[in-house]
This record gives structure tokens, C-alpha cells and sequence, in this order.
């Protein structure tokens, strides 16, 4: 609740990138927002999977040594 209240204004409210980028699209072919909407619901989660997926592999290393 508190993290809709605190950044709602800039997501709309949907944490789960499969229910803000639907009203995205829509609101994308309606003329009414940019494509920088859409964009920010899919490259946010790869950066944060590929960034993830980085600190994973050194971490293994470090448990490894």
C-alpha cells in the first residue's frame, strides 16, 4: 500500500510489469501515452534479471573460493 501511495503517480500503481504493460499498450494504440510507458515496463525487469543474474555468478565465485 505504501509503495502505491509513494509511487503510483509514475507506474500507475502496478508493480507486476504483466498488468501495467497491458493498459500500456492499449492506452499506446489509443494515442494517448508513448511508447516510453511500454518501454519502461519491459526493460526494467530484463535490466534487473540481467543485473541479478551478474551479481548471482560473483557471488557464486566468491562461495566457491
Amino acid at each position: 500500500m505504501a509503495g502505491a501511495f509513494s509511487v503510483g503517480a509514475i507506474s500507475g500503481g502496478a508493480f507486476n510489469p504483466a498488468v501495467g504493460i497491458g493498459p500500456a499498450i492499449i492506452s499506446f494504440f489509443g494515442n494517448t501515452q508513448s511508447v516510453t510507458h511500454i518501454a519502461l515496463y519491459l526493460l526494467g525487469p530484463l535490466t534487473g534479471a540481467i543485473l541479478a543474474s551478474v551479481v548471482y555468478s560473483f557471488v557464486l565465485k566468491v562461495e566457491k573460493n
